[in-house]
């Protein structure tokens, strides 16, 4: 799983929005972090209707995962509802628990990347990645 830039169709953007919103759904709290960052996705790509029997075009499974474990994140943790949630979509869509596991890694690399040498908020990172671990072993 990775971060780089992806080109994907409205019929992908639609799948990926309805997934993060499922997510967002899952533990029966929709925080509103997890809100904005859906809003977000949906601003920045075209969305087109969505045939229910709808499902991933080849190469597209890690932006989907990636997508969904970010709206997990969103509040901080992954909620064992919401990585049964995500497990189930990614199963939809012929992508197995060990793709969920590698993106939600890609996940916590992400976020520890991005604050990494920054001293100000340190033991917040620390916290983080601790509670992501954790979070983790919860699921």
């Amino acid at each position: 799983m990775n971060s780089e830039h992806v080109d994907f169709d409205e019929k992908t953007a639609a799948l990926i929005a309805k997934g993060m919103m499922a997510v967002a759904k899952a533990d029966g709290d929709i925080h509103p972090r997890e809100i904005a960052l859906i809003q977000a996705f949906q601003a920045d790509v075209p969305i087109s209707d969505l045939d229910e029997d709808a499902v991933l075009e080849p190469g597209s499974g890690a932006t989907y995962l990636n997508s969904l474990v970010l709206v997990a994140l969103a509040d901080g943790h992954i909620t064992p509802e919401e990585h049964t949630i995500i497990n189930e979509l990614a199963q939809k869509h012929g992508l197995s628990s060990d793709d969920v596991e590698t993106s939600i890694n890609w996940a916590k690399s992400y976020f520890l990347e991005a604050f990494s040498g920054v001293e100000i908020f340190k033991d917040s990172v620390t916290e983080i990645a601790e509670s992501l671990n954790s979070g983790a072993a919860k699921s």
